[in-house]
């Protein structure tokens, strides 16, 4: 279970949230504050912070995101070496 206290400025975590099974509490950074307070907030149904219709996210849609961006990332270091060297002659 998750629960943000923006008074204290901590967010509990319970155990089942934490990969050691121990209940944590994180300060919260003003910044991160000022983020949460422009929030517009409401509840969830579960405990997953990444959900697609209250569904947590299985690892294939993250890692077909992932495979993607790198994807990409590769393509565009490939062009920008392709363009310095280019310049260069």
């Amino acid at each position: 279970m998750y629960c943000v206290n923006r008074k204290q400025r901590i967010i509990y975590v319970g155990a089942k949230g934490t990969k050691e099974r121990n209940k944590k509490r994180v300060p919260i950074h003003f910044e991160l504050l000022s983020i949460f307070n422009g929030l517009k907030v409401r509840e969830l149904n579960n405990q997953d912070v990444f959900a697609i219709n209250g569904q947590p996210l299985g690892k294939d849609s993250t890692k077909k995101a992932w495979d993607r961006a790198l994807t990409k990332c590769k393509q565009t270091a490939e062009k920008e070496e392709m363009l310095r060297c280019a310049s260069k002659q």
